[in-house]
């Protein structure tokens, strides 16, 4: 009977390293995919920020005018990753007088271009993405970014056109 205990302790001994072994290499295999095959971004939001829209007696920022006329934004905000990754989401960025009251008028696409320490050259601009007719557009760029970047800045330009921007990073009332 005491050989039988013992043969016991060892096989339940040994099925529970056995069980433990086997999870602890199927988490090793893993590497961050069990959520439904999406990988986890493990990169800090280095800046997040709230955009605000341009009207003709803002200041030119960062070598860039301010757009020749006033644009009214119902949402916009920005993100910024250590990775680089860039990513901006506005909604009703419009003109809000005639003749294009309500809508982005001959505006199609925007850049985003950031900026680092009041430096009018941009670390990096986005590629044109378009604007619908309502003022909506989603940005997604990867920039490189320097190691250090005091007073970051975004500014949102029309149809490509770096030296004006029709909204920027901060906010208005």
């Amino acid at each position: 009977m005491f050989r039988s205990k013992w043969t016991a302790v060892i096989l339940l001994a040994a099925s529970a390293f056995a069980g433990s072994a086997i999870t602890a290499v199927g988490a090793l295999g893993d590497q961050g995919h069990g959520r439904r095959g999406h990988r986890q971004d493990t990169t800090r939001i280095v800046l997040h920020t709230s955009l605000a829209p341009s009207i003709p007696s803002d200041p030119t920022l960062l070598g860039s005018a301010p757009g020749g006329l006033p644009w009214a934004l119902t949402s916009g905000e920005a993100s910024l990753r250590s990775n680089g990754r860039m990513q901006a989401s506005i909604r009703g960025l419009v003109i809000p007088v005639a003749p294009f009251t309500g809508t982005a008028g001959p505006v199609t696409t925007v850049t985003a271009s950031l900026y680092c320490g009041g430096n009018s050259t941009p670390v990096g601009t986005s590629a044109p993405v378009p604007i619908s007719t309502h003022g909506n557009a989603y940005i997604s760029a990867k920039f490189t970014l320097p190691a250090k970047c005091l007073i970051p800045a975004l500014l949102i330009h029309p149809n490509g056109a770096a030296s004006v921007y029709i909204a920027s990073s901060g906010f208005s009332g």
